[in-house]
């Protein structure tokens, strides 16, 4: 679990080196209709010690919990999970953008009603938009997750944090 994680993580730009690792189970005594979420010690795990750990760590989170465990009771993990964190990725731009830099791909037609048909778009990728670039619509931003639409006579601009901010004709934002 804890690979499969890492290489989400990864996938997302973060530094897996700076990423911190949490593995937790949801627990309780056999017959209990509730389970507890419990820290589970580091890994890695061997299959006999993993018994004796897990339940030596849900023993002692249950006494914290309730000051005391149930004597001889049998011990039901109904979810273990692995958690992997890290910051988030560095805004990126395209190799060699500079701040300031919105560098179109291509240029197609788009229709927009207000403009009463097709317009000569702008089209451009979201990863090449440094922080600190600007320009004005008509623009498309295309990204693998989403499309960014902005029409004629509106202003975008990259934030410092990475973010587009549109500033829309009449001066609404």
């Amino acid at each position: 679990m804890e690979a499969e994680a890492r290489e989400v993580v990864a996938a997302t730009g973060a530094d897996p080196a700076s990423a911190t690792v949490e593995r937790l189970a949801d627990g309780r005594f056999a017959g209990q209709g509730f389970e507890f979420t419990i820290p589970l010690p580091p890994g890695p795990y061997g299959e006999e010690a993993v018994r004796e750990r897990f339940r030596d760590a849900f023993l002692t989170a249950y006494r914290e919990r309730y000051a005391f465990a149930p004597p001889a009771l049998g011990i039901e993990f109904t979810n273990i999970r692995t958690v992997v964190r890290a910051g988030e990725p560095a805004v990126r731009g395209l190799a060699g953008s500079a701040p300031g830099d919105a560098r179109p791909v291509r240029e197609r037609p788009v229709h927009f009603r207000e403009a009463g048909g097709f317009v000569p778009t702008l089209v451009m990728w979201r990863e090449a938009l440094a922080p600190g670039a600007a320009f004005d619509g008509p623009a498309v931003v295309e990204e693998a997750g989403s499309t960014l639409i902005i029409g004629p006579g509106a202003r975008a601009r990259v934030s410092a944090e990475g973010n587009i901010v549109v500033d829309l004709p009449g001066g609404a934002p």
